[in-house]
């Protein structure tokens, strides 16, 4: 489990508590609920880095791959036209 992890946990436990111990209307209990809602929103946004950079990754991969194929190719074909 990483730090966002943990700090959601945590947010969402002090929640709890305060749930149980204040009244349903008190401002801290908004506050908490925005904070739960920031810390989500940026363990999205986290993963949505990674995920394009994974994404990234992976296309260029895919791109030197292809252009590997297809400059032999290339040479393979220029090589049995000069032969001729």
């Amino acid at each position: 489990m990483d730090q966002s992890d943990q700090a959601l946990e945590h947010l969402c436990r002090c929640l709890e508590l305060e749930q149980k111990s204040l009244p349903e209307n008190h401002v801290d209990i908004a506050q908490s609920n925005n904070s739960i809602i920031a810390a989500i929103q940026s363990i999205v946004a986290l993963n949505v880095v990674k995920l394009h950079k994974l994404v990234y990754q992976r296309s260029k991969s895919i791109i030197r791959q292809t252009f590997k194929y297809q400059l032999r190719t290339l040479l393979t074909f220029f090589y049995i036209n000069i032969n001729k």
